[in-house]
């Protein structure tokens, strides 16, 4: 009940700065799971056990990018993007990553960046131009947008990543795409 208040509190307040203010639902939910210990059956200790279990491996299998983390539960960290955004996906943590990334995999090559974190791109020396700056049937190359963006996108973005490939991504907060310059 408490967590239901609380919840309900939340999502009727005036201001929305994302799951922020939710966060103490899955403290209300463990001290709940915890009480499933204290019925007398014989599978409750084991299911809670195998429900430990796979959050364990949940977690380690995250590593090294826990920011965009959501368990399976919720689509994996894979999906993450589609249900939170902004701090809670992007915070520029994978910037340097990025930078990594552009200079093995795609040296010499146009780089479009549409981004959203609190990282400075320059910084780790990527060199990119803003699709948007340009007619769209100039932006061909690599195209990088932030996941914050993709699940938001108005429609000149959707209308870019619809016209473009995925190929890669970085540290589930960072899609790679490809473009060859074909509007729509």
């Amino acid at each position: 009940m408490p967590t239901a208040v609380l919840l309900v509190a939340a999502a009727t307040g005036s201001r929305d700065l994302g799951v922020r203010y939710a966060i103490f639902v899955p403290v209300f939910l463990a001290v709940a799971a915890a009480g499933t210990l204290a019925v007398r059956r014989r599978w409750a200790p084991v299911a809670a056990g195998l429900l430990a279990l796979a959050v364990a491996v949940s977690t380690v299998r995250a590593f090294p990018y826990y920011l965009p983390y959501s368990n399976e539960a919720f689509g994996g960290p894979e999906k993450t993007y589609l249900r939170l955004h902004d701090s809670n996906v992007d915070w520029g943590q994978d910037l340097g990553r990025l930078a990594d990334r552009l200079r093995q995999r795609y040296p010499g090559e146009r780089i479009w960046l549409v981004y959203k974190g609190a990282g400075v791109p320059s910084w780790y020396g990527i060199d990119a131009g803003d699709p948007f700056s340009v007619p769209p049937d100039q932006v061909r190359g690599v195209v990088v947008v932030s996941r914050t963006w993709i699940d938001k996108a108005d429609d000149r973005l959707r209308a870019l990543i619809a016209s473009s490939t995925p190929v890669d991504q970085v540290g589930h907060s960072i899609t790679i795409y490809r473009r060859s310059g074909r509007s729509g």
